[in-house]
């Protein structure tokens, strides 16, 4: 659902579209068989000015997406360096997918590259130490993620590309799970 509040800044009227929703998102990694899948919460506020994605790890983590007017983006108050752009289309979604690359300022752990659609927010997030992916929203565009983490887009490389030796992309439809107290841990069905 959608919220729209007009409050009164700088001698203006601004007006704030606020949204609350909650997207399917899963990890994974290409070196083991074990990912998890879990349900998020996304807060969206809107200005004349910028768009503001807020993803809610726990009560008390969370990433913040910020978009620009003039299409600069923040990952974590943190300007980000964009590499590539590409248009896709899939189930009804028309997506423009810009690859950045996220610096960490605490460690080089934290380095990634993030896809985003800057009306839709993160699509995709590959870390550069560990290899992990995230993928957002799998219930609604779970095609694409296939295929960034394939490199089927043909997006440009950045300067720390990552390397497997096997990909063996884990499907949906191949997956099984096991609970672990209040949440599932999903791995790649023995065939």
């Amino acid at each position: 659902f959608f919220i729209i509040l007009s409050i009164s800044a700088c001698k203006r009227n601004e007006v704030i579209t606020e949204g609350n929703y909650f997207i399917e998102i899963r990890n994974f990694n290409f070196k083991n068989n074990d990912l998890n899948k879990y349900t998020q919460q996304v807060k969206t506020l809107k200005t004349d000015y910028y768009r503001l994605f807020i993803y809610y790890k726990s009560a008390l983590a969370k990433d913040t997406l910020k978009i620009l007017k003039n299409n600069q983006v923040y990952y974590n108050n943190i300007l980000l360096e964009k590499i590539d752009f590409k248009n896709s289309n899939i189930k009804k979604h028309n997506l423009s997918i810009n690859k950045f690359f996220y610096k960490s300022k605490i460690s080089y752990k934290g380095d990634c590259y993030l896809f985003i659609d800057l009306n839709k927010g993160l699509i995709f997030k590959e870390s550069l130490n560990s290899g992990l992916m995230t993928e957002y929203d799998t219930q609604k565009i779970h095609s694409i993620h296939k295929k960034i983490a394939l490199r089927q887009l043909g997006f440009k490389n950045g300067k720390f590309e990552l390397q497997y030796a096997s990909m063996n992309y884990p499907e949906m439809n191949m997956m099984d799970s096991i609970k672990e107290g209040n949440s599932w841990r999903y791995f790649i069905k023995e065939k």
